[in-house]
């Protein structure tokens, strides 16, 4: 072990120190402390050859004398206990707490976690945190031959175990709750050498983990954990980092660093991505509170994203060996992009890189398969549909039925969420842009596809309450900051479009049992007295509800500059401008003069039903429009365009091309794919939902598997990006091309290009979920 192994050791194990129980000297009854090591001594079966103890579940049930002892049930409060009565020793009382402490680790070793072994799955670890540095407090009093034998048992145990394996796992949950324990045990060895071993691959772990489907999935996302939800905007990114610069900063590197790095990096990226005016937006929340504040507008802080940034940063810096973040400047970049203006924000070293430039929002086309949503971004607006796939849950409710998570299920529907206004200089974000829980009807979320319930029938399904999407495919691609998305589950095909301000928006195939209705607009008045809905070039300042026949065209536009275009052949449309309400049994919405602790319980349905009557109704006023499928539709569509900040006559104009000779874009679409073109950049977009789907050639004729696939053709040369998001259908790409093509610049790991006759196969390994980019071109 030479020097600049012993310091990185210290380090590290200053990052995670332990604290030892020392005896005050003073003494305790002799006759409690007695009885408390006696009762100690039954519990395990001591003196004698002692209860077997095995690794329980962090639930600690008590576990009958005839069983094995439990680790969290019976062994951690045995020596909380002892390190108690240790605190109060005098030296003689100390030294049989001592025995009894050794005895019981030794009992416990003999059954421990060794290098090699599989620990059992405790749980998420949220008992853990509390109940693993238990275990170390009186760890200094054992003997050598135990000493390191026992930290490194707590090591294993305290996830170090599942970093060593081949392919190692871990979780957000994991390294928040796990870890610190982990690392504190490492740092309480003796031998330099071991200590040393545990951190090299603990590092190792950490870093192929970050490699893998969790906790950072392939776009970008933060996985809370394995099979869960996606945080994309959470304090998830805490543990990850923390541990990785800790190790980093003591000089404890691996093979797999750098590229640890750059996924942490996307991370970072998907953060500044999906936070909006130093906001999480409910469209990318895990958990249905804190929901929409509808109390005021939210301030221009852009809270923990420029440390997400910084944090990652200092990984980087680390990782270099110099401290220097000014030459980090991608990571700069991503953090100017979220000051609105207050570059003091931002680390001092990045101060001087801030200019009109570097603090511009992050704009263009972000796709995020693994949550099935896509982020159409410019200057001064965001755009999300937002999706689910059968791969990933899609959020989580931690609620009774009172807090119907209706809004999480919806939103993960193919919903549309436009957030373009920001009162008072604030930037655009979600109360401004008329988005609030109070009144807010969840069957007409926009671009969701509804059975219509009320109250009751939507309300949680469960505590907690899990939600998502039996969809394969649930995410799309970008191509020259533009867009695609699909959508596919089992009752529709959706899909959406994003070509500058304008977002084209397809359902087909849609059936479902009961009233259904697909939603159009719902946004909140900011004045409800003076604040218009024009509909057909007329404008609605009075409350009403109208009936527009789906068998000619329509345009309304909404008091945030949001124009709608729904073409002629879609299902009637009904309109509604006023007030809404939406009634939530929660103890601030109890009617005055009842005694919220005289409520009883709400854990059923039945109970909601029973507890309605006692609260008072949210209400807002809202512009609201939605496409009325009826009763149980068969095949049932629909299609509209949305236009962002625009006006009344660039609507007006819209309207007109689209049934013009030269239309914005064409658009045809069947059972089988969605096939878009756009006039003005000759881009092609196809959502293909069935394999082999074949589509009207330009320079690509067809692609093998579902999938969505957009390109351009001119030039002699093809630009392409593809993708898909079904995990269990691993098989590559295979694209048909006409003619001869050969690479243009560098391809995809694994690509090939082989003549076929008259035509070029292109074949891509699958990636994981993740877009693919190439260009070709034509042989001189």
């Amino acid at each position: 072990m030479d020097d600049a192994k012993q310091a990185a050791i210290a380090k590290m194990a200053a990052a995670y120190p332990v604290r030892p129980v020392k005896p005050n000297g003073k003494g305790l009854k002799e006759e409690d402390l007695l009885k408390a090591l006696d009762d100690i001594r039954d519990t395990f079966g001591l003196p004698g050859e002692g209860r077997r103890i095995e690794v329980d579940d962090e639930s600690a049930k008590p576990q009958p004398a005839s069983a094995a002892a439990g680790l969290n049930s019976d062994l951690i409060p045995a020596v909380s206990n002892l390190s108690k009565l240790y605190a109060g020793c005098n030296p003689d009382q100390a030294t049989r707490v001592e025995a009894l402490y050794k005895e019981l680790i030794g009992l416990w070793l003999k059954s421990a976690p060794k290098p090699g072994d599989q620990v059992r799955w405790m749980g998420n670890g949220y008992a853990w945190r509390s109940r693993g540095p238990a275990l170390l407090g009186m760890l200094h009093t054992l003997p050598a031959e135990l000493h390191d034998r026992a930290a490194a048992a707590i090591a294993l145990t305290s996830g170090g175990e599942w970093l060593f394996r081949e392919t190692p796992s871990t979780s957000t949950d994991i390294q928040l709750n796990y870890y610190p324990t982990m690392f504190a045990a490492i740092g309480a060895m003796n031998d330099a050498s071991l200590k040393w071993q545990y951190l090299v691959g603990v590092r190792r772990g950490l870093d192929l983990t970050l490699l893998g489907n969790e906790p950072v999935s392939p776009d970008g996302g933060i996985i809370h954990h394995e099979g869960h939800h996606i945080s994309y905007a959470s304090y998830s990114f805490g543990p990850i980092v923390s541990h990785a610069t800790n190790l980093a900063r003591a000089g404890i590197s691996s093979p797999y660093s750098a590229r640890a790095l750059d996924r942490l990096k996307l991370a970072v990226d998907a953060w500044a991505w999906t936070s909006l005016a130093g906001q999480i937006p409910t469209v990318f929340q895990l958990r249905p509170g804190p929901v929409w504040n509808t109390s005021k507008s939210p301030g221009d802080d852009p809270g923990l994203t420029i440390d997400f940034a910084k944090r990652v940063a200092e990984l980087e810096a680390a990782d270099r060996g110099e401290p220097d973040l000014s030459k980090i400047t991608d990571l700069a970049r991503i953090a100017g992009s979220k000051t609105y203006g207050h570059v003091d924000r931002v680390p001092a070293s990045w101060q001087a890189l801030m200019s009109p430039e570097t603090t511009r929002p992050l704009t263009g086309h972000r796709p995020f398969p693994v949550m099935g949503a896509a982020i159409h971004r410019r200057d001064d607006w965001t755009v999300v549909v937002r999706g689910a796939n059968t791969s990933w849950r899609g959020a989580e409710v931690y609620a009774g039925p009172e807090w119907p998570g209706a809004y999480m299920d919806e939103i993960m529907q193919g919903a549309l969420f436009i957030f373009s206004k920001g009162a008072n200089g604030a930037p655009p974000n979600v109360v401004d842009s008329g988005y609030g829980t109070d009144g807010y009807d969840p069957n007409k979320v926009p671009n969701a596809s509804s059975v219509q319930m009320d109250n009751v029938a939507r309300a949680g399904r469960g505590n907690p309450d899990y939600m998502g999407s039996n969809a394969k495919q649930g995410g799309g691609v970008d191509l020259d900051d533009n867009g695609m998305w699909a959508w596919t589950p089992a009752h529709c095909h959706k899909s959406a479009f994003f070509f500058g301000n304008r977002i084209t928006l397809v359902t087909r195939d849609l059936t479902m049992k009961g009233e259904v209705d697909t939603g159009l607009i719902q946004t909140r008045l900011a004045d409800p007295t003076v604040c218009p809905l024009v509909i057909d070039g007329t404008a609605r300042t009075a409350d009403g509800n109208w009936t527009l026949s789906g068998k000619t065209a329509h345009t309304f536009l909404d008091d945030k500059g949001t124009g709608y275009f729904v073409p002629a052949g879609n299902p009637d449309i009904r309109v509604h401008r006023g007030l809404q309400e939406y009634t939530y049994a929660i103890p601030a919405n109890l009617k005055p003069g009842l005694d919220p602790k005289a409520q009883p319980p709400i854990k059923t349905r039945t109970d909601l039903a029973t507890a309605l009557p006692n609260y008072t109704p949210t209400r807002a006023a809202f512009s609201t429009a939605w496409f009325d499928h009826g009763k149980d539709p068969q095949g049932a569509a629909c299609t509209f365009t949305v236009l962002v900040k625009t006006t009344a006559e660039e609507l007006e104009k819209f309207a007109a091309t689209m049934t013009g000779k030269t239309p914005p874009f064409t658009l045809v679409t069947s059972n089988s794919l969605h096939d878009f073109r756009d006039t003005a950049t000759g881009t092609r977009c196809v959502a293909t939902f069935v394999n082999d789907a074949a589509f009207e050639p330009d320079g690509i004729v067809s692609v093998n598997r579902p999938s969505t696939l957009m390109w351009t053709h001119r030039d002699k040369k093809l630009s392409v990006s593809l993708g898909s998001t079904d995990l269990k259908d691993t098989r590559p790409f295979v694209i048909m091309l006409e003619g001869k093509w050969q690479p243009n610049g560098a391809s995809p790991e694994g690509a090939t290009l082989t003549p076929e006759g008259a035509k070029t196969r292109l074949e891509i390994p699958y990636r994981n979920q993740n877009p693919v980019k190439l260009a070709l071109r034509r042989p001189m």
